[in-house]
């Protein structure tokens, strides 16, 4: 993770011009934080895809499909 961290935080001092050492940590927590999210929301989607499927193909078995 401190790694991943590291990287962040070089990335974000290279786009930016700020030199605070504090405000890249925060930015850095921020686009984690942002990642984070946008990943559960797919993980989320892809349940309710793979949830709305798999009730296809149950009707599909049921109908002798």
């Amino acid at each position: 993770i401190g790694k991943y961290v590291d990287s962040k935080m070089r990335e974000i001092a290279q786009t930016t011009s700020t030199v605070s050492s504090t405000k890249i940590a925060i930015l850095t927590a921020l686009n984690i934080s942002d990642e984070l999210h946008r990943a559960r929301k797919v993980k989320k989607d892809l349940n309710a895809l793979k949830d709305k499927a798999e009730g296809i193909l149950t009707f599909m078995d049921r109908e002798g499909v």
